[in-house]
């Protein structure tokens, strides 16, 4: 499913199974191409404890690879991956968590991103905020608006 962005590493000194998974927004055949598409990137660090999936969850870590910076972006992708994880207990859960996280790059994948500075963190954040009212007022119209129907629905 992963193709070359899946590795297997060494397991830990307990013997337990590690992977690393390098996760895109988009992807390309062509490495050239792989990276002109994609301005964010990170790598998923996986441990599976022994009693994985049935008892415990994936041990997770997220590494940057491209275009973000690791506060806030790392710290909330890797809450995002472990509530991916948690919402999906007792399954295996690694493609459903990778898919989680490419979505999170998807809606991200913008240059700019690991900007760290106090101006570049408020334009983010207003620019979150006017999208997150585009959002609510969208779902207010659909609400006063409802479900477009005709006749064909009721057939």
């Amino acid at each position: 499913i992963f193709d070359t962005h899946f590795a297997v590493q060494s397991p830990t000194a307990e013997g337990r199974p590690q992977w690393t998974v390098d996760i895109y927004p988009e992807t390309a055949s062509d490495p050239d191409e792989l990276q002109e598409l994609n301005h964010v990137a990170i790598q998923l660090h996986i441990t599976l404890p022994e009693t994985y999936p049935d008892e415990a969850l994936p041990i997770l870590q997220v590494n940057i690879l491209k275009g973000l910076a690791p506060d806030p972006h790392g710290d909330d992708l890797l809450v995002a991956a472990q509530e991916e994880a948690a919402a999906n207990e007792g399954l295996p859960c690694i493609y459903a968590i990778a898919e989680r996280l490419r979505e999170w790059l998807a809606e991200n994948n913008r240059p700019g991103l690991d900007d760290i500075s106090m101006h570049a963190q408020m334009m983010r954040k207003q620019r979150e905020q006017e999208l997150q009212q585009v959002r609510i007022q969208d779902a207010y119209r659909l609400e006063c608006i409802g479900w477009p129907t005709n006749c064909q629905r009721y057939l």
